[in-house]
């Protein structure tokens, strides 16, 4: 099946779902997910990440994690807006793993029920080398189920996600909107 690669489309499929042995595929991270967080929850220092872009996207703080003690990110689509973040290839094994720490639903990663992420491919622009061209290319990225306004995010969780944006855009600030 070919699909349109218009960034910022929010995509009805579900391809990690098919993905062969070894096969590696985009993920999108805006939030506290940087490289070395993902080192550690997917069990491999050797990823690597580069700079990539959601268009007509917006980050959302909502919810609330014990974790982190206040709120956390998550996009939804905002026509004219972006979402700044990073990509980083991952295999099946390890969307696996990052599934238990994003709290999908085991049976159903794509599914809200019985979740507080849920898997969704997007298309990103995403810039592998420095300088070089944006390609569109489609990605997973975790949308929290319910983002509903339950106080602010904390101050180490919103550092956690400034981290992750500054390393790919410089002077990048994280947006505050809050969903309520």
């Amino acid at each position: 099946m070919l699909m349109a690669l218009t960034p910022g489309r929010w995509c009805d499929s579900r391809l990690t779902e098919a993905l062969a042995s070894g096969e590696r595929f985009p993920v999108f991270c805006y939030g506290s997910n940087g490289i070395e967080q993902m080192r550690d929850r997917c069990r491999n220092g050797g990823l690597t990440s580069c700079r990539a872009r959601l268009p007509d996207a917006s980050r959302v703080f909502g919810g609330w994690s014990e974790r982190w003690a206040g709120a956390v990110a998550s996009v939804q689509p905002l026509a004219g807006h972006e979402v700044r973040g990073s990509v980083v290839d991952l295999d099946s094994a390890e969307i696996e793993l990052l599934d238990s720490f994003e709290a999908t639903n085991p049976d159903a990663p794509y599914g809200r029920t019985g979740a507080v992420y849920h898997r969704q491919d997007v298309v990103v622009l995403v810039q592998r080398e420095a300088g070089g061209p944006e390609v569109a290319a489609v990605a997973l990225v975790y949308v929290k189920v319910d983002a509903s306004w339950r106080g602010p995010p904390s101050q180490r969780y919103v550092d956690a996600c400034v981290r992750n944006v500054l390393q790919f855009w410089d002077g990048s600030e994280v947006e505050t909107i809050c969903t309520r």
